[in-house]
């Protein structure tokens, strides 16, 4: 074989290696040196107000946090990056989103997670109580339970404080705190009642009544209260359909007993001398 053939062969190989090693660089028009570049965005809440705090978790870098006004960036990224932002309380429309190019306007709305609450109002019987009025904190309406003593309320979020109210009811315990997840909620109650013992004869105190509290069965549940000086008496903690009776020595009244199930106001007892 001819001495040149053999060097214009090995010019060639070392020409083809050449090209190999460097000119996918320096000649192929067709290669992409990876870029370096910035991203930003922002995070905004329902009603379009930036949102704060927000974690944007990004692949393969460090995560960064949104400024108060909901604008978060991140410089000095290498290929496709994507961006999920991740705050408790909230869901984010889009979940994510992705680029491999400078972009200012990765935004995402924040939307805050609805949970429910529900419960029943019951005495120390079991009895499920009707009209009580559960309040929120919040700024969230009101609602009041059923027949059943039951009440639900939907579409709450964050923090909440739940209060059972209603006059001349004492409830155990007085307000519940929730937060972000479903929940029963139940309150037991107990009421009171109060009045006065009276003389017929010119309508003044009859004081140091004996105010017998009884089941159906005329059992004692409870020790018995006492009108005072002014012939005034309030009996509370009680639950249940009572009847409450009472005794004078001397004395008879009317009615003979009331039958109560409710706080009232007016249970009064006009005294007769035997």
């Amino acid at each position: 074989m001819p001495r040149h053939f053999k060097t214009y062969c090995t010019f060639i190989i070392i020409l083809i290696i050449g090209f190999l090693v460097l000119g996918c660089r320096v000649q192929n028009p067709f290669y992409l040196e990876e870029r370096i570049f910035d991203v930003g965005g922002r995070v905004v809440d329902e009603e379009g107000e930036g949102l704060g705090n927000v974690r944007i978790e990004i692949t393969d870098h460090c995560a960064v946090l949104t400024a108060s006004n909901g604008n978060w960036e991140k410089a000095s990224l290498r290929g496709m990056v994507s961006f999920t932002p991740v705050k408790e309380g909230y869901t984010f429309d889009p979940v994510s989103r992705e680029t491999n190019k400078e972009r200012q306007n990765m935004d995402f709305i924040a939307i805050r997670d609805t949970y429910s609450l529900s419960g029943t109002v019951a005495d120390e019987t079991g009895r499920g109580i009707e009209h009580i009025k559960i309040s929120f904190s919040g700024g969230y309406t009101s609602v009041l339970t059923d027949e059943n003593g039951q009440w639900e309320k939907e579409n709450l979020t964050g923090e909440i404080e739940v209060i059972p109210g209603g006059e001349g009811w004492t409830f155990r315990p007085t307000s519940v705190y929730k937060s972000g997840e479903s929940d029963t909620v139940d309150f037991t109650v107990t009421y009171e009642v109060s009045g006065v013992t009276i003389r017929e004869s010119d309508g003044e105190e009859l004081p140091a009544v004996t105010l017998y509290i009884l089941d159906e069965d005329d059992e004692e549940i409870r020790p018995p209260a006492f009108s005072d000086d002014d012939g005034e008496f309030t009996i509370k903690g009680l639950s249940g359909v009572v009847r409450i009776e009472p005794k004078k020595e001397d004395w008879s009244f009317e009615p003979g007993e009331w039958e109560v199930g409710l706080p009232r106001d007016d249970i009064n007892f006009m005294g007769i001398p035997d």
